[in-house]
């Protein structure tokens, strides 16, 4: 934990210390306290003020030596003192870090402020706006992301900021879908109309949809339950259960789905679902691997489907480009197998191999209401009959409120 403090301070102030002329002093006084040296980086820091009573730096270092070693209430103490010295910049922004480390919010907020007021630092600002988050102070948190989006519109922190500010000041999401499917065989078209309505809670998502679906002159009804974790470590989780008593979709359906982010720009996830029909069941095993190069997601999955003592196999692959925040994007999908889910239902386990291309996207039309589409071309084969072209619509309205 000390080595995090270090690293969080070191690159803080680096700004501040890049510009100064190299001190073999400081840099001394740096490599003591990475090795967690602080007793002796601090008898250092002593020495130093004896000999060089007109060097600030030395006094602000024995600050920052404090708060690294865990001893925030003396580091403050002598932040404080050097407010009048020529470091005045320099100490304020520690005061803000130390504040943040305590977790006195309200501290913290006006020192950025104060610190803002004097000159931009982006450290200041992302640890300002983390405060103002944590006490549910939206709109200041929000003008402290944007100040650092004008300076870094590529600010990764600021940009996360935002998506929390807005899934929990606008918790509650409603969304109507509507799918058509166009065939050139003498089949009519598919419909399907969805409802969904949920909760954004700070770690989960919980959702509840009602599916209402058109096929071969019946009309068929499911209701379905999902819920979206995020935990430490990297670990999320998604995970289903949906009802039907129609012919059209599985009597239940019931799925779960392990992600572990690995490093900083990739992730692996595995899960499984059960199909339950009036005389059969059908286990779907999946796995992916993903990455995340820029504002690009690109994945690979594979599905396994045991049906009937047989196993089929199919492969999906997906990429999408993240605009603004990651409610916008656009997306593409390629699949070829003998199963490639589309909507889980009768048919979908019936068909023998298919391969399909799409494109996805997502897009803001005003404040918190969003725009959401998919075009899909597939070629497919089915038991009943073979080389069936379909072309998959689907447009969709989600919008989140308090």
């Amino acid at each position: 934990m000390k080595r995090i403090l270090f690293l969080f301070v070191l690159l803080g102030s680096f700004s501040f210390s890049f510009g100064q002329s190299a001190d073999p002093h400081i840099d001394s006084l740096r490599a003591l306290s990475a090795k967690d040296s602080f007793s002796a980086a601090l008898r250092y820091c002593d020495s130093l003020i004896q000999v060089h009573p007109e060097n600030a730096d030395y006094p602000l270092f024995k600050a920052r030596v404090l708060a690294w070693s865990g001893d925030l209430m003396q580091a403050r103490m002598l932040a404080e003192s050097l407010f009048s010295s020529d470091s005045l910049n320099e100490a304020l922004l520690l005061q803000v870090q130390i504040a943040y480390w305590r977790g006195d919010t309200a501290a913290c907020y006006g020192l950025a402020l104060h610190y803002l007021q004097r000159e931009y630092n982006e450290t200041a600002a992302i640890l300002g706006a983390r405060s103002a988050l944590s006490v549910k102070e939206y709109e200041r948190c929000d003008s402290l992301c944007l100040l650092v989006l004008d300076h870094n519109p590529k600010s990764k922190e600021a940009k996360a900021i935002r998506r929390n500010i807005e899934s929990l000041a606008y918790p509650h999401i409603t969304r109507v879908q509507y799918t058509r499917d166009a065939f050139d065989k003498a089949i009519k078209p598919w419909q399907t109309i969805s409802a969904e309505g949920g909760v954004q809670q700070k770690n989960h998502l919980l959702l509840l949809r009602y599916n209402n679906a058109e096929r071969y002159e019946m009309n068929a009804s499911q209701l379905e339950f999902e819920a979206y974790s995020q935990f430490k470590r990297g670990i999320r989780t998604i995970s289903s259960l949906s009802y039907s008593d129609s012919y059209l979709y599985p009597d239940w359906r019931a799925s779960f789905e392990l992600y572990k982010t690995i490093g900083a720009k990739n992730d692996a996830s595995a899960g499984a679902t059960l199909m339950t029909f009036a005389r059969h069941q059908v286990w779907i095993y999946t796995a992916q691997a993903g990455m995340y190069p820029g504002n690009f997601w690109v994945s690979l999955r594979t599905y396994l489907v045991q049906e009937y003592g047989k196993i089929n196999t199919s492969f999906m692959a997906f990429s999408r480009y993240y605009f603004r925040t990651r409610e916008e994007y656009l997306g593409l999908q390629l699949g070829y197998g003998s199963f490639l889910p589309q909507q889980l239902t009768t048919d979908e386990v019936g068909r023998l191999e298919a391969w399909r291309a799409g494109i996805q996207w997502q897009w803001q039309i005003k404040a918190r209401n969003y725009f959401t589409g998919l075009l899909t071309y597939a070629q497919e084969d089915y038991q009943f009959q073979s080389n069936i072209s379909r072309v998959t619509m689907q447009v969709g309205i989600m919008r989140r409120f308090k």
